[in-house]
């Protein structure tokens, strides 16, 4: 191999693997597109596919990447076969990364973490909130700085749960196991530098905030007790609109702002306690500092 030869290819690994570190985890189609977008290579030609899937293979040889196989409808492969099993397709993710969804790098890149188990990882990805919604999805819309995040849940995901807590780190196997052990194994962990959400504790107080979504058109939401307490936002489609809207134009501390200019004599906010249930849209808010938009 010649000396440019091998030069690219390395160069077009490192870009792979920091696409991954980004995004979490892409399958090969996803990880095409972005290393040719940022090569400047056209990621449609057969040649250039065919670069990046020898250099996944390598990389999974080299235990730098791993990968793991789903039927079509989504089922995870636990005992992935190439003679049994032919229809599948891959997604591929950087060794400690298996509980992250496609995009879950960047909430990690903004000093957040964001933990799905392997049931709902198809279902749920994290994208800029600056995108449209989409009516088959449910829409978690929140700001890290002045990012615009949104969680996207399939409806085909339902029922799961989220639990929200701050950053104290990585979330460990003791954390996950004592939130798998309460709540089942469709529950999710979102953390966000806020200082005033309130952390993971124990089993009695594993967050926040915990959100558990049964339906298209409810969310039923439990403080743990915390110091600053949640409050709730009920909201028509029109408001939650502009709120999302704004966000989309001026990804600048929109959620912090926009909310404030709703008429507060028809919104009135409610403090939540137990398993108190709220229809979508809602806004929820955790002293001044961090706002959630459900719709």
């Amino acid at each position: 191999m010649s000396e440019d030869r091998k030069n690219a290819k390395s160069h077009r690994i490192q870009v792979l693997m920091d696409v991954l570190s980004r995004w979490g985890r892409l399958d090969k189609n996803q990880i095409t597109e972005h290393v040719g977008r940022i090569l400047d290579e056209d990621y449609e030609k057969e040649a250039f596919s065919r670069a990046i899937l020898r250099d996944l293979a390598d990389l999974v040889k080299n235990h730098r990447l791993e990968v793991e196989y789903f039927t079509r409808d989504g089922a995870l492969l636990e005992d992935y076969d190439p003679e049994v099993h032919k229809n599948v397709f891959c997604q591929w993710f950087i060794p400690g990364s298996e509980g992250q969804v496609i995009g879950s790098g960047h909430i990690k890149g903004l000093n957040g973490y964001f933990y799905a188990p392997k049931i709902l990882k198809n279902d749920l990805s994290i994208m800029s909130g600056t995108n449209q919604a989409d009516p088959r999805y449910r829409h978690f819309y929140f700001q890290i700085g002045s990012s615009f995040i949104c969680i996207k849940a399939s409806f085909e995901a339902l029922p799961f749960s989220l639990i929200l807590s701050r950053t104290h780190g990585s979330v460990d196997q003791v954390e996950i196991d004592v939130i798998k052990r309460k709540f089942g194994k469709r529950t999710c962990i979102l953390k966000v530098p806020f200082a005033k959400v309130s952390s993971f504790k124990n089993e009695e107080i594993p967050g926040h905030l915990f959100l558990d979504i049964q339906n298209e058109f409810s969310v039923s939401l439990t403080d743990y007790q915390s110091s600053n307490g949640t409050h709730v936002y009920k909201l028509k489609m029109s408001e939650a609109d502009k709120i999302r809207t704004s966000g989309a134009i001026l990804n600048d501390f929109t959620l912090t702002n926009t909310w404030k200019e709703l008429d507060l004599n028809l919104v009135k906010p409610f403090r939540i306690n137990k398993n108190d249930s709220f229809d979508v849209p809602l806004l929820i808010e955790i002293g001044s500092e961090f706002k959630m938009l459900i719709v």
